[in-house]
């Protein structure tokens, strides 16, 4: 008996040491990758929710005028699983396999910018607002960016917007953190030093 007990220790010690490690960040996915962002993307919201907020940084709400309420930096992973939790019901693994391996990809920067009180005209100066990305001392040049309307809860009023930025995932070292910086018309910067090696 004890010889059994000490052979299932044993095993399980053995399958602890070789199992594999946590992924980290990495470009470009694999299939395994892609994989396990389709089954995060089809799973428990809630649970999907929570792992986000890896990526996410939140900052207080200002007194007046217009703020950066938080940065999401979404690597390719992350949009997969976003695409896929709003695809339909007969979109499986394999069809998100065939959709993502090997095709080029970004990194996106979101800020959530709210107005603040009293309202000001952002919205008509959204072009003004930058988003930088930053790694190894240089800029990362922009591919694309575009604002998403941001309304209150009776729909009829502008809180604010989100600011989004996309970066050629290519240009990206996986090993090194990235440094975000939203600039705003004002020239006040936000700085937001962010690790890879815990994102995927």
């Amino acid at each position: 008996m004890r010889s059994t007990v000490r052979s299932a220790i044993a095993i399980l010690t053995l399958a602890m040491l070789t199992a594999a490690p946590i992924r980290a960040y990495d470009y470009p996915l694999s299939s395994r990758d892609i994989r396990d962002a389709y089954f995060l993307g089809s799973g428990d919201p809630v649970k999907r929710l929570e792992y986000f907020e890896k990526y996410k940084r939140r900052y207080p709400v200002a007194k007046n005028g217009e703020y950066v309420a938080s940065i999401f930096f979404e690597t390719p992973f992350v949009q997969i699983a976003e695409r896929v939790s709003q695809s339909f019901s007969n979109y499986f693994a394999p069809d998100a396999i065939k959709d993502y391996l090997g095709k080029p990809e970004v990194c996106r920067v979101r800020a959530e910018i709210y107005f603040g009180i009293p309202s000001s005209p952002a919205i008509r100066r959204w072009k003004e607002f930058t988003i930088q990305l930053k790694q190894h001392d240089k800029e990362i040049p922009l591919k694309t960016k575009w604002v998403d309307e941001m309304f209150s809860g009776d729909e009829a009023t502008q809180a604010g917007m989100y600011l989004n930025a996309e970066f050629d995932a290519e240009q990206i070292d996986t090993d090194a953190p990235v440094t975000i910086v939203v600039v705003d018309p004002a020239g006040s910067n936000l700085v937001e030093r962010i690790r890879l090696a815990p994102l995927r």
